[in-house]
């Protein structure tokens, strides 16, 4: 599986250092505290096989010295970019309408939308 994630980020960022380049690791980025906004939500899909590394960013921002606020919402049977590809499915049109409740700043982080199939 590392193989895979090495090679995909080697072709989308040739010039990086490698697998653990602050700008695709977010553990070694030394400027990750401070990141220049309050709250941050972090979609990961549940077979993705870089789901981990969404969860990492999430995890890496609560230890760090950031003073936002992040959480993360991962939606159970969904692939890479699923909201790309399956943009009709209703776990692609809840997360689109989470998203912009979040961008509004109405969601607060209260999950009640639709995404039935999301851990939150």
């Amino acid at each position: 599986m590392v193989a895979v994630e090495e090679s995909i980020w080697i072709h989308a960022y040739p010039n990086s250092t490698g697998f653990d380049d602050p700008l695709l690791n977010p553990d070694y980025d030394p400027n990750l505290s401070k990141l220049g906004c309050k709250k941050v939500v972090v979609y990961v899909a549940e077979n993705d096989i870089l789901r981990h590394r969404g969860l990492q960013y999430k995890n890496a921002l609560e230890k760090s010295k950031w003073k936002g606020e992040v959480k993360s919402v991962e939606v159970k049977g969904a692939v890479h970019v699923f909201n790309l590809q399956l943009h009709q499915t209703e776990d692609s049109k809840e997360m689109l309408k989470h998203f912009a409740l979040f961008l509004n700043d109405k969601e607060k982080f209260n999950y009640g939308l639709g995404l039935g199939r999301a851990i939150m």
